[in-house]
């Protein structure tokens, strides 16, 4: 692949995060990131699985389109709560269809 390629890329995944971010209900937002934080505290890894998990725990109505959960990730980057361990693990929830997922280290889980 190109440099050009590679940037244009980028760009385009960047652009679809910032959507699929603005697209949220800041109520939304402010809960998916909560669920983030509540298994980080918990777990030393972890993937979305178990953040699903806790907002259907929780009966957070979650709009239909799921690619909010990627800025919600990222989001929880740049607030120095996780860090992508370049591992992929197989989700375990059958909607998700065996998808890879990115394994997410923890910073901040209690001991």
């Amino acid at each position: 692949m190109s440099d050009q390629g590679r940037r244009d890329g980028e760009a385009n995944r960047d652009e679809a995060m910032a959507r699929a971010w603005r697209g949220l209900p800041d109520p939304c937002k402010v809960a998916m990131l909560d669920a983030v934080r509540f298994v980080a505290e918990q777990r030393p890894e972890m993937t979305t699985d178990p953040v699903w998990t806790v907002l259907k725990w929780r009966q957070v109505v979650i709009p239909k389109e799921h690619r909010g959960m990627g800025p919600v990730m990222q989001a929880a980057l740049r607030l120095g709560w996780l860090e992508p361990t370049g591992r992929y693990h197989k989700s375990v929830l059958p909607w998700r269809n065996r998808r890879d997922l990115l394994i997410w280290r923890s910073l901040i889980v209690k001991q």
